[in-house]
């Protein structure tokens, strides 16, 4: 397997929130079976992620995190997550991994659009972060 390459853009001012994103990646691609082409995390405002998921998903209203399979983009809206982490009392750095495999699954072409695909995609993502917990007890 070819080494992960993710790349990490800030286009907010906001503290710059930092994950194992290569490790994490590396567990995703095991999982998948897959070498996974290199991507980029993108940490965006509201306004930026409200207009394109407006755009592109018909929903007018900011969302946690949004992937572009053409460019490999992941956006990430950390005034989101922060809310949802802090609502669903959730450590911040745990729904961050989560939403970020989110991500990478989804750059993988899967969608849940049934309960099925749902099922499906929440079962690899779920598998995704235990093979990442269980690289970083190793460690």
């Amino acid at each position: 397997m070819r080494a992960a390459a993710v790349r990490v853009v800030y286009e907010t001012s906001h503290r710059r929130y930092t994950l194992p994103w290569k490790a994490i990646f590396l567990c995703a691609g095991r999982v998948l079976g897959a070498s996974l082409k290199p991507c980029t995390v993108v940490f965006v405002d509201e306004k930026r992620i409200r207009s394109l998921n407006h755009r592109y998903r018909g929903i007018d209203n900011a969302t946690n995190v949004l992937s572009f399979s053409d460019s490999r983009e992941i956006l990430l809206c950390m005034p989101v997550v922060l809310r949802e982490a802090s609502e669903r009392n959730i450590r911040l750095r745990d729904w961050m991994i989560r939403l970020f495999v989110h991500g990478i699954v989804h750059l993988e072409g899967y969608r849940h659009d049934t309960r099925e695909t749902r099922h499906r995609m929440e079962h690899l993502e779920q598998k995704i972060i235990d093979t990442f917990s269980e690289l970083e007890r190793e460690h």
